[in-house]
């Protein structure tokens, strides 16, 4: 089975990085693939986040409001594409 974790960040150190990585070491230790989408992955502090394969995708750090519908569309796609 395979699992994508969309997040905005994984920069730094704090609540949604802690919780990413919490949850990709439970499904890893369970058997499913996993695949962090992020925003942001620069500047990685918690190490054990390199281990995952991520893509990165500037929108997913905005609002969904401000990106264009078709622009929601070809991100999708790539995604799809991606994975």
């Amino acid at each position: 089975m395979n699992y994508v974790l969309i997040t905005p960040n994984i920069s730094g150190i704090g609540g949604a990085q802690q919780y990413t990585l919490r949850k990709l070491r439970f499904l890893s230790q369970n058997g499913i693939r996993v695949v962090i989408v992020t925003g942001n992955d620069e500047d990685i502090l918690l190490e054990e986040l390199l281990n995952y394969p991520r893509h990165v995708i500037p929108e997913v750090s905005f609002p969904l409001h401000m990106v264009s519908k078709k622009k929601a569309m070809l991100i999708s796609s790539d995604l799809v594409y991606a994975l």
